[in-house]
């Protein structure tokens, strides 16, 4: 949800907990993450997809290798 772009209140509303959990719990994931925001989290996870986009193509021999 929080990638989605919905706040600490709505997820914790969806989740059943309270926005004080899901603050701590992000904080928590960013940190082993070794990020520091929303807008980096986004960027990891575009160049984590445009990695494994690569590697399907890659797999699937869609990609010529010379």
């Amino acid at each position: 949800f929080f990638v989605e772009g919905h706040s600490y209140a709505e997820i914790a509303a969806r989740r059943g907990t309270s926005v004080r959990t899901v603050a701590n719990q992000i904080a928590a994931a960013f940190h082993r993450l070794g990020i520091s925001g929303r807008a980096e989290l986004l960027q990891r996870l575009s160049m984590l997809q445009s990695a494994a986009n690569e590697q399907r193509r890659t797999d699937s021999g869609d990609i010529e290798c010379a």
